[in-house]
């Protein structure tokens, strides 16, 4: 019940007509979200409070939420000493992005672009910001009429709302647990940054439990909501690498709802998603931190050059390509490890260390698009795209055939 009110609420707030095609679907929610922001987040309080006790209302009630203009960075910040919550414009843009990706890669029916949301939100930041979801997914001008009547409907007014909420909930946690006074008394105990770096990073997983629980309070599914903590591995905040944001976050969540949804002894469908959740992530955080480690780096390096472990080899790419806060992007060195693998043959009985043969089609089919959209974006050498793309078309299981075909048009034009 809860849920449905807070939607009919927050829709009052978004009713708005579509009809300024000058704009992209994704600039104009972009817009919206940004323009109602004040009224959205009134909205979700008046949901929150009934379930918090008199001093949280009392706290929260004198936070102060704003927009920073100023920054191209990917922030959301709370300031417990001055009572303030600050979102950077990008952030907010890059959940809006986030949730027109997924209504793309969802309607399989009138898109077509299966795994598109993922490869979209976790590749574009670093290839090219401003090229926004609709475009990165080579639609046609149908399919773009048709995307946003779709995004101008309740559905997807959640999704883009629930994301949001997420995050919204984990800053007001920072609040109540006084952020900057626990920040500044950890960074001058007398210990090692790593020590100091776990102490802040509790701090953070005590924000995503409180927001996890109280979504789950308002009657939300917070599994529903999990993809965004893929999402702020894209923030990379200074003090925690990339790898570490993705997996240990993640398998916190899923852990903390694994508890608190009793699945140890329910295995309904909730609890079965929850399961194959959590102990994929357990297995993905133990791969991860290999990268962590000087040693382990080296050693993957050797699998990947000389034994073509085709994990070592796409991941070393994603690497290198990504870059963390502790290791700078090295163009070089990924585009060196995608090309290895884009040019391995899948034939015979040789799986180069995947599981199954349409594993190995798929890791290498990644690579090729991979290599295609360095060269085309980054390098801007449309031959050697062309080539990737066209390689990359004979597969098509990672991305459907529809795609390439769109993309290979778009890059022969004179």
């Amino acid at each position: 019940m809860a849920k449905k009110l807070l939607q009919n609420s927050l829709i009052v707030a978004f009713t708005l007509i579509l009809n300024d095609t000058a704009f992209s679907q994704t600039t104009y929610w972009e817009q919206m979200v940004i323009e109602n922001l004040p009224t959205y987040i009134n909205d979700i309080n008046n949901h929150l409070f009934p379930i918090l006790t008199q001093i949280d209302k009392s706290t929260i009630g004198k936070v102060k939420v704003q927009i920073d203009s100023s920054t191209t960075e990917y922030t959301a910040n709370s300031d417990s000493k001055e009572r303030t919550i600050t979102f950077s414009n990008n952030l907010i843009k890059s959940i809006v992005r986030f949730s027109v990706a997924q209504l793309i890669d969802f309607d399989s029916t009138d898109f077509n672009r299966k795994r598109f949301a993922g490869f979209y939100t976790s590749v574009y930041p670093y290839l090219n910001n401003a090229i926004v979801p609709e475009t990165a997914a080579e639609l046609t001008v149908k399919q773009i009429d048709l995307l946003k009547q779709i995004a101008n409907t309740h559905e997807f007014r959640w999704i883009v709302e629930q994301k949001f909420m997420f995050v919204y909930l984990h800053e007001l946690h920072h609040q109540l647990q006084d952020y900057s006074e626990k920040s500044k008394q950890i960074n001058a105990k007398n210990i090692s940054q790593q020590e100091k770096d776990s102490l802040l990073f509790l701090l953070e997983i005590e924000a995503d439990n409180f927001a996890t629980d109280k979504l789950a309070k308002m009657d939300i599914d917070p599994t529903e909501c999990e993809d965004v903590l893929s999402f702020f591995s894209l923030i990379r905040e200074k003090r925690f690498t990339t790898v570490r944001q993705i997996t240990k976050r993640q398998l916190n969540f899923f852990e903390f709802c694994y508890k608190g949804f009793g699945c140890d002894t329910i295995d309904d469908a909730l609890c079965q998603k929850i399961k194959n959740k959590y102990f994929g992530f357990i297995r993905l955080d133990h791969h991860y931190t290999r990268l962590l480690n000087p040693d382990s780096l080296k050693t993957m390096r050797k699998e990947a050059v000389i034994d073509f472990n085709v994990h070592s080899i796409y991941n070393l790419g994603d690497f290198y390509f990504k870059g963390t806060s502790e290791h700078i992007s090295n163009l070089d060195s990924a585009i060196y490890f995608y090309k290895l693998a884009a040019n391995l043959k899948a034939t015979g009985n040789n799986l180069f260390g995947a599981t199954s043969k349409e594993q190995l089609i798929g890791i290498i089919e990644y690579c090729q698009v991979m290599t295609g959209k360095i060269f085309e974006l980054k390098l801007q050498d449309k031959s050697n795209a062309i080539n990737y793309f066209e390689q990359a078309m004979v597969t098509s299981v990672f991305l459907p055939r529809e795609y390439y075909k769109k993309i290979l048009q778009r890059l022969r034009k004179v």
